[in-house]
């Protein structure tokens, strides 16, 4: 059998072979029915993931709100269509893999709508759940850039309207994305080894940043704004944010090993800071073990996230971050598929 197969349900429909499909599918789809399991029986894993990184969205969160016309004026100042949206996608989609991982980043890249400030805040949430359905199966770095940029990331953590210093007032830069950047999206509190398992020095943990990383960061994320001053529609909030040269800080800034000279414009700087962040040796680590755990298993082993990370690192080609290689390799991977081992636990 093929490394990672699974193989057809035999033709008495055996209750452990239809067990095992089941569980593959509650952990690479947000809901299933009868014929999903069919579907994966009449081939494999490989086939059935192969197939499913194929499919096109069949609608964007945006494209919903639209077509029911919520982008009425009455709607301005509330959520109007937001749960309908959201239930639409999880619930009617036939890109089962692509919402359940939606998901999984959502949860590591939290925005709540509850959090939002401004109008059409369920428009500013949809085009932010677009830019995670539509990295979903890209490279981890065009994730970071499409978040970093998104108006409800900005609005959520704080650094749309971030400005730089001003040494007659004593004013710093808005520190939040610049700390829960490291903190919650790319590296962590602490280093890490390649199998998640942290790095140790006089038996404690090493962090990974200290609080003038934070200080330093936060120079790069100041300066950013809404594309354009319409709030009539709804509509600049799909668009990225844009960079205020008057606002942005163009001065020298270092961090985690990172230096971006002054004079950068605020795209630069972006740039030299996520590339930085990306290729920290605790991006691998981290991020698999995150997504492990919000599609596998709470607690996967040291040697299962290593296996992964790996994948995260180099996917056999030489490039790092790609998504569906991850994926791939969670959702194949020995650990996931034991299934003697999930009964045990």
């Amino acid at each position: 059998m093929p490394a990672g197969d699974i193989g057809a349900i035999d033709d008495d429909g055996t209750p452990q072979a239809e067990a095992q499909l089941s569980r593959f599918l509650s952990q690479a789809a947000i809901g299933y029915a009868h014929a999903d399991i069919s579907t994966v029986a009449n081939g494999s894993i490989n086939t059935w993931l192969t197939a499913q990184f194929a499919l096109p969205r069949p609608q964007r969160f945006w494209d919903f709100l639209k077509a029911g016309g919520y982008d009425a004026a009455a709607n301005i100042n509330n959520n109007a269509g937001f749960d309908a949206m959201v239930w639409s996608q999880l619930m009617g989609s036939n890109d089962l893999l692509r919402q359940r991982v939606g998901l999984a980043l959502l949860d590591q890249w939290v925005v709540g709508i509850d959090g939002l400030t401004g109008s059409w805040r369920a428009f500013a949430m949809a085009a932010y759940l677009d830019v995670l359905w539509d990295n979903a199966f890209g490279n981890y770095r065009n994730l970071m850039e499409g978040v970093s940029t998104a108006v409800a990331m900005g609005l959520y953590l704080t650094f749309l309207g971030n400005v730089k210093a001003n040494a007659a007032t004593g004013a710093i830069p808005d520190e939040n994305y610049a700390r829960e950047l490291m903190q919650l999206f790319t590296i962590g509190l602490y280093q890490l080894n390649m199998d998640g398992t942290q790095v140790l020095s006089g038996g404690k943990p090493v962090p990974t940043y200290v609080q003038a990383d934070v200080s330093q960061a936060a120079r790069v994320w100041t300066g950013y704004t809404y594309a354009n001053s319409v709030n009539a529609t709804p509509d600049r909030l799909q668009l990225p944010m844009i960079n205020n040269p008057a606002t942005h800080e163009s001065g020298a800034s270092s961090f985690l090993g990172v230096t971006i000279p002054a004079g950068n414009d605020g795209a630069t700087s972006r740039r030299l800071a996520l590339d930085g962040l990306f290729n920290h040796a605790n991006v691998p680590p981290f991020v698999s073990k995150q997504l492990i755990q919000h599609l596998v298993t709470s607690n996967p082993s040291p040697a299962y996230v290593q296996r992964v990370a790996t994948v995260f690192a180099n996917n056999g080609s030489g490039v790092r971050g790609d998504m569906k290689a991850v994926i791939t390799a969670i959702l194949t991977d020995a650990e996931a598929r034991d299934d003697a081992g999930a009964l045990a636990s």
